[in-house]
């Protein structure tokens, strides 16, 4: 499996990981298992890391559907989304993310440390 998720106990926000390559199919799979997480009582913040991202093998299109589809979710509250990136091409696809992902519930920013993702996660 090319990533991991975990809700952080202490902190109360997903941790997603992603590691080697990136298809669309893990896209829709993750997709997926973040919204059980989302079907609480409280949506939760999430962190998602893509620093040991070797390749991502996915297109404009693939972002694009999977912003639309979270685009059409109205969650039970607003929630952040921090993205970790360390490399230009990772900026490049997170900033194609956030700027798809328009969503009036949910706050992306791009971070390139997870210490700092997490500060801003923890903010009010």
């Amino acid at each position: 499996m090319p990533y991991s998720i975990a809700l952080v106990p202490d902190a109360a926000f997903l941790m997603i990981e992603f590691i080697g390559v990136i298809e669309p199919r893990d896209l829709v799979q993750i997709a997926g298992e973040t919204r059980t997480y989302e079907r609480g009582d409280v949506v939760p913040h999430r962190l998602t890391d893509i620093t040991r991202v070797e390749k991502i093998s996915i297109s404009f299109e693939d972002i694009f559907r999977l912003a639309s589809n979270r685009k059409a979710i109205t969650f039970k509250n607003p929630f952040k989304s921090a993205l970790v990136v360390n490399t230009d091409t990772q900026l490049g696809y997170a900033r194609m993310f956030q700027t798809l992902n328009d969503h009036p519930q949910i706050m992306l920013q791009i971070f390139q440390d997870s210490a700092a993702a997490q500060v801003w996660i923890k903010e009010n």
